[in-house]
């Protein structure tokens, strides 16, 4: 054994070996100085205990007095379980009754779709440089914060196609926060107690994915943060938010109060989603935030010198509003339900063409009637006393359909000086007297 690593360690073999390596026909040179004559290194006692001292030769030799031992954090592969992190752990005991790191974390592999081992000759690798120059880098970042790295990660074109279109739902409800904000600006934001219930609710949803975002940042779990994110765009917002919300902010006068409430929401939004995104689409961040910047020049020059957000408690839902919504939501669902039979049956075509009449007992839907066209999306609705259990009958509106609005509604009508059929709220708006 002694002769063979004696052999192996020789200066001849170390040379042979180079040349084999880069070719006979090609001299060994520098990169940078050009130089050819070399020296193998001889001070490695042994590869795993100098790297498992190296937190004493790094934080511990004063070299960097910007670094503190133990390590905050130990980062590498399943495989260094028994490798790197133990052979670690022993000298930093031996030395110091101590870990040299408080925290440990350590990830899978990447490997293809099917779950297999990259591999040249199986032809299943896949470059990074390759999907950056297709999708672009944030593609590639989304990929990796999604995945649970604590198991091996696959990748896969098929993979990566899924993950743009979840891209493209979060900067496209970034424009629309932008587009539906271009005539506010931070001075116009009403007061929280002047807020709508429906906008207020927004708000509230949104302090609860800065919790859970955090939490997961901080825990390490990336994967759960970007998908905090991504159901929030895609359900909270897109699903429901912003989609009820294109009768106020198409509809109503440009200084209504209605109006006005909706977009404080929607800055508040807009300024939040970029910094809790960061991390991840950082690319896509920071080009949100010069945009944000063009309305309001007091934010930092980038997203990345703004400060992290913070749950505000002012904002949360109390006891009582949250269980109105809950009872709100539950009729929604009813209501979302019918609407789709309705639809497949091609008697309506968006939800504002259904009737909704809603018979129930419970107090939390009837003194709150004005909430439930907002809810169910469509204004003729009804509500009056019924039985114990809710029942929500959903059949064609009968009234005629604002031109502008598209609600149907008792009050359309052609009695306006400015032709069409319209309802009593786009005709006063059109007067300039809403």
């Amino acid at each position: 054994i002694e002769k063979l690593f004696a052999d192996s360690c020789s200066d001849a073999w170390f040379e042979k070996s180079a040349q084999e390596l880069i070719g006979a026909d090609r001299a060994v040179s520098c990169s940078k100085c050009k130089g050819t004559k070399f020296r193998k290194e001889q001070d490695i006692f042994d590869v795993w205990f100098d790297s498992g001292v190296s937190s004493e030769a790094v934080l511990g030799s004063g070299h960097f007095p910007h670094l503190s031992w133990p390590a905050d954090l130990y980062l590498e592969g399943s495989d260094q379980h028994r490798g790197w992190f133990q052979t670690s752990l022993i000298p930093a005991v031996a030395l110091k009754n101590k870990a040299p790191y408080r925290t440990v974390l350590t990830h899978g592999f990447v490997v293809d779709g099917e779950g297999k081992k990259m591999s040249k000759s199986l032809g299943n690798v896949i470059y990074p440089q390759d999907m950056i120059d297709k999708y672009g880098a944030d593609i590639l970042r989304l990929w990796v914060s999604a995945s649970d790295y604590r198991e091996d990660i696959r990748i896969s074109p098929e993979i990566i196609k899924g993950l743009v279109d979840a891209y493209r739902k979060i900067r496209n409800t970034l424009r629309y926060l932008l587009g539906n904000t271009s005539d506010f600006t931070p001075s116009k934001t009403l007061p929280f107690d002047q807020l709508r219930p429906l906008d207020k609710f927004a708000l509230a949803r949104l302090q609860e994915v800065v919790k859970e975002v955090t939490t997961a940042y901080e825990t390490y779990e990336f994967h759960r943060a970007a998908t905090a994110i991504n159901q929030f765009c895609a359900v909270d917002l897109s699903g429901f938010y912003l989609d009820i919300l294109k009768d106020t902010l198409y509809c109503d006068a440009l200084s209504s109060e209605n109006r006005r409430s909706a977009q404080a929401v929607l800055w508040e939004i807009c300024t939040v989603i970029p910094r809790l995104l960061a991390p991840i689409l950082s690319y896509t961040a920071e080009e949100v935030w010069q945009e944000i910047r063009k309305k309001d020049p007091s934010c930092p020059e980038s997203v990345f010198l703004a400060e992290y957000p913070v749950p505000q408690d002012a904002y949360s839902l109390s006891k009582d509003a949250r269980a109105m919504w809950d009872a709100l939501f539950a009729v929604r669902e009813k209501a979302l339900a019918s609407y789709e039979g309705l639809r497949k049956e091609k008697k309506i075509g968006s939800n504002l063409d259904a009737r909704v009449e809603i018979k129930t007992a419970d107090p939390l839907i009837l003194n709150n009637r004005e909430m439930l066209p907002f809810v169910l999306g469509t204004w003729d609705v009804t509500a009056s006393p019924g039985g114990k259990e809710t029942e929500v009958a959903v059949s064609v509106s009968s009234y005629p359909k604002c031109e502008r609005c598209w609600r149907h509604l008792e009050d359309v009508s052609t009695a306006h000086p400015h032709g069409g059929t319209l309802c009593s709220r786009c005709s006063a708006v059109l007067e300039g007297k809403a």
